[in-house]
């Protein structure tokens, strides 16, 4: 649970790089998505979705349950806290009747170690959206790669996680399923 000192950061962050206020669906898609346990357990919480649901930003609490014995945030909360994130992303910016998206491979890499709480910023472009969508209807799969900074409230750069996402035709993974 965020207290209330943390709250208040966590809302100026968001204040500066939010892309419009939240709408009812996306504050409920939001809680929702901080209540799945793989994620409630990672120590992640999701504060802001955008109304367009193109950018999303998670906070990760420097707290007793996301440091390791150093004092220093365990690259693991790091990871947990974020992993889920570009797939929810790219799974509400799709035809989701039509298409699944599936996790294919994330790396990370840690710059320096994090002694403060961080933030996560997930930012789908339109570019990107739109040949996305060109593709998925022209050849019924697509290799998606997304780009998650973790940064501190100053922007200074903790951590960087490159996720790739493979969307795909559900009936055309059926039929490779099938064989």
């Amino acid at each position: 649970m965020l207290s209330w000192l943390s709250l208040r950061e966590a809302k100026r962050f968001v204040k500066q790089h939010q892309k419009g206020k939240e709408t009812f669906k996306t504050r409920c898609i939001r809680r929702a998505f901080n209540f799945i346990p793989n994620h409630y357990f990672s120590g992640g919480r999701v504060i802001y979705l955008s109304p367009c649901m193109t950018k999303g930003i998670v906070t990760l609490p420097y707290c007793y349950r996301t440091i390791n014995v150093f004092g220093n945030f365990f690259g693991g909360s790091m990871f947990a806290g974020t992993d889920p994130m570009g797939m929810a992303l790219t799974f509400l910016n799709i035809n989701w009747k039509k298409y699944v998206p599936i996790d294919k491979t994330t790396t990370i890499k840690y710059i320096r170690p994090g002694k403060r709480r961080l933030y996560a910023i997930l930012e789908l472009f339109d570019e990107e959206k739109e040949t996305m969508n060109q593709s998925l209807e022209l050849t019924g799969h697509y290799l998606y790669t997304c780009s998650i900074d973790i940064v501190d409230a100053n922007m200074k750069k903790y951590a960087q996680v490159d996720k790739v996402v493979h969307i795909e035709c559900k009936q055309r993974l059926k039929n490779r399923i099938r064989k």
